[in-house]
């Protein structure tokens, strides 16, 4: 198997973790990223593990790249297609019928594994994930990451029934773009019939939709996870000098996460996406698990700065 550089460190290995299975989902458009997130991730354990590809609409073309790159990496793979078992749910110009593909993952992994981990597709795994996979859930449903931007279930993009839910206003909302979820408990719980139900029942009403519909119904049933497993950082220009994160405003101690999750609509395969640590780090990571797919462009000042400029007046108008 090709080496898989220097930013990964697999020696310190967590005890031995509950099976698990790595799945992800996404459209034509996605899929490439999401080949960057699942591989990164399932060679990210001394073991390569298992993927699942919920298929939202690839051509055929598509993924024989995506079986050509994980059989590169000897990495096992099982494609199911999912696009019609999601074809009534509201979509929109960022909502995709990939965006619900969390809601299927246990179920479609089955008795496969124990626990599934769910990966957006613009996450990009940096480092070794073991003691992830090995952290207790204190009998809880799933794992997750509390939001860094939208931190209660009474944010203004949060959960929007929370009154009528009984919920705290200061009960802690998640990020669903990194999950590691107990498949029996899910299964128990029937959360993908109850998710699916609310979506269909009232379409559009979630901000955030299948993200805030897990926070309703998993309120109270999930178990906080360390920061480094779903690091969102903010579209800036940013250097690394040392054991500093440098931008135009701020310096920080850097502390290197092992999942990082770009969550704006700025994805660092972009031309809009800044030059920093993080994109080097996603293009670094593309070249390496995704070289059956077009490269993420160079990065160009003059071209990003005409690019911002544009946005800037197209929000203005």
């Amino acid at each position: 198997m090709p080496t898989t550089g220097g930013e990964r460190n697999l020696r310190d290995v967590a005890a031995p973790f509950p099976s698990t299975t790595i799945v992800g989902s996404a459209d034509e458009a996605y899929a490439a990223p999401a080949c960057v997130a699942l591989l990164s991730a399932a060679t990210a354990v001394p073991e390569p593990l298992p993927c699942l590809f919920l298929d939202c609409g690839c051509s055929e073309q598509t993924l024989a790249r995506m079986r050509r790159a994980f059989e590169r990496w000897s990495v096992p793979l099982r494609i199911e297609p999912v696009e019609e078992a999601l074809a009534d749910l509201h979509t929109e110009a960022y909502v995709s019928r990939a965006t619900y593909g969390s809601l299927l993952a246990a179920g479609l992994v089955g008795d496969h594994s124990e626990r599934t981990l769910f990966l957006d597709c613009d996450t990009v795994t940096l480092g070794n994930i073991a003691p992830l996979l090995a952290s207790e859930l204190h009998g809880r449903t799933i794992g997750a990451v509390q939001d860094a931007r939208l931190r209660y279930v009474s944010g203004e993009m949060g959960v929007p029934d929370w009154r009528e839910r009984g919920l705290p206003p200061a009960l802690a909302y998640f990020n669903a773009g990194v999950l590691l979820i107990d498949n029996l408990r899910w299964r128990e719980q029937e959360v993908a019939d109850r998710a699916l139900e609310l979506l269909r029942d009232r379409p559009g009403a979630f901000p955030i939709v299948e993200q805030g519909v897990l926070n309703a119904i998993l309120a109270g049933d999930w178990w906080p996870l360390d920061r480094r497993w779903n690091h969102a950082p903010a579209p800036a220009l940013a250097i690394r000098v040392g054991e500093r994160l440098l931008t135009r405003r701020t310096m920080e101690q850097f502390a290197p996460p092992a999942i990082v999750h770009f969550v704006d609509r700025f994805k660092p395969w972009h031309d809009d996406y800044p030059s920093s640590y993080f994109r080097r780090a996603y293009v670094q990571a593309a070249a390496r698990f995704a070289t059956e797919f077009p490269q993420p462009p160079r990065w160009n000042a003059l071209r990003w700065a005409a690019s911002r400029r544009r946005m800037m007046r197209a929000w203005r108008a």
